[in-house]
């Protein structure tokens, strides 16, 4: 009597079980969340950063010098829209570019900003590089000769959202 008592028990919670299985192809699939690897985040802002000068030498123009303070502002920006989950020039703080460029000492007498954001991209470079050249403000922004100087920063967020950061500087 005790063992057919549990024996059918046995047989309720298998019963239970198999009910709620759910056949292999149509478990979801849970993919391991990789996030870039920081080196791999420079290597991609040097690959931006080269495209831009590029552009601009094929318009007669001088090449931007890579500036790691201004970088160094641009990462802070990129990385700010991923953790406060925001996309603009100015931070919820309400603080613009000059505040960046304050807080690591650069001095300037004319300065601009193109950022960019991507998601799903095969190459996520390309893209931001392709949308700043098909946006006019941003292309006066890479190809005005006044400025010298620039940075790029990029973050990405765990949704594999990347957020690009250019700062241009003259000064």
């Amino acid at each position: 009597m005790f063992l057919k008592k549990y024996y059918a028990i046995f047989l309720v919670v298998l019963f239970c079980l198999l009910a709620n299985a759910v056949p292999a192809e149509q478990k979801p699939q849970i993919h391991a969340r990789k996030l870039t690897p920081r080196r791999d985040l420079f290597m991609m802002e040097k690959r931006l950063f080269d495209m831009i000068n590029s552009e601009r030498q094929a318009k007669g123009l001088t090449s931007l010098k890579l500036d790691t303070k201004i970088q160094k502002a641009a990462r802070m920006h990129s990385k700010d829209m991923v953790k406060r989950r925001y996309f603009d020039h100015v931070n919820p703080d309400k603080q613009s570019v000059g505040s960046r460029l304050k807080a690591v000492n650069i001095k300037w007498t004319a300065v601009a900003e193109n950022i960019a954001s991507n998601k799903n991209m095969d190459d996520p470079i390309e893209t931001a590089f392709k949308n700043w050249l098909d946006s006019s403000s941003h292309y006066k922004n890479i190809i005005n000769p006044e400025y010298e100087l620039s940075g790029i920063g990029i973050a990405q967020a765990q949704d594999d959202t990347f957020f690009f950061t250019q700062i241009f500087v003259k000064q």
